[in-house]
């Protein structure tokens, strides 16, 4: 086959696969977004789905808890600082909160108490985090859940509650969301973790800009806050 009939067949292949893809799109949802068609073809989007809904309603795991009650508590930083409060996080560069973005994320995953395992959760808008899980953490098979906030401060709530591992589990946290003009704070980013009638205790973590990582021992309700 010569030159020009092998760019000829290339080019008419690539014209007859975007003419599919399309079709494809307009078939399951014409009012499909490019970034939801997208995010639906992307592998940590696919993983994040399995077992995993989105609800504006308070999740029933979280009946009782004084969710923004706690934002009130200070940040306990080793220095003795505590002016600073959790951080907000924004849609945009502009600060705003984006209120089409549902309010409550909540996934179960059974992880494999001999093998261990990795979680990923999260959208397109808010990023995709990850929880590993060691072989051997586990004392047996145990379903994990996740309740994590879209809105404002992002909590992560994690269960069974005062579940204690035998070998710590690492968090991925994205920080996707926060002003990403703002280098020098997204990298003073780390996670705490709260106590009830304390405030919130700073986890051993770091901040590599996109997502604060932070080894934890045990279950609790977490969130993200500046060590400035």
């Amino acid at each position: 086959m010569s030159t020009r009939m092998l760019r000829r067949f290339a080019a008419t292949t690539i014209a007859l696969g975007v003419i599919a893809l399309g079709a494809v799109s307009c078939s399951d949802s014409p009012m499909q977004s490019r970034g939801e068609i997208a995010e639906l073809a992307s592998p940590m989007a696919q993983l994040a789905a399995i077992g995993q809904t989105l609800q504006d309603v308070t999740p029933s795991e979280l009946a009782g808890i004084d969710i923004d009650g706690a934002y009130e508590q200070a940040l306990l930083k080793p220095s003795g600082s505590t002016k600073s409060l959790l951080i907000d996080f924004a849609e945009t560069n502009e600060g705003e909160v984006d209120f089409s973005t549902r309010r409550w994320l909540v996934k179960s995953q059974e992880i494999s108490a001999e093998d261990g395992g990795t979680i990923v959760f999260g959208t397109n808008k808010v990023g995709y985090s990850t929880i590993e899980f060691p072989a051997g953490a586990l004392d047996e098979d145990e379903v994990i859940t996740i309740v994590h906030k879209l809105r404002g401060k992002r909590d992560l709530f994690l269960f069974p509650e005062g579940t204690v591992f035998n070998t710590p589990v690492t968090v991925r946290f994205s920080l996707e969301g926060l002003n990403r003009r703002q280098l020098k704070r997204l990298l003073a980013m780390r996670l705490f973790y709260h106590i009830p009638d304390s405030g919130w205790e700073l986890v051993p973590s770091y901040s590599d800009g996109s997502f604060v990582i932070a080894t934890l021992e045990h279950f609790s309700r977490y969130a993200v806050g500046s060590d400035e």
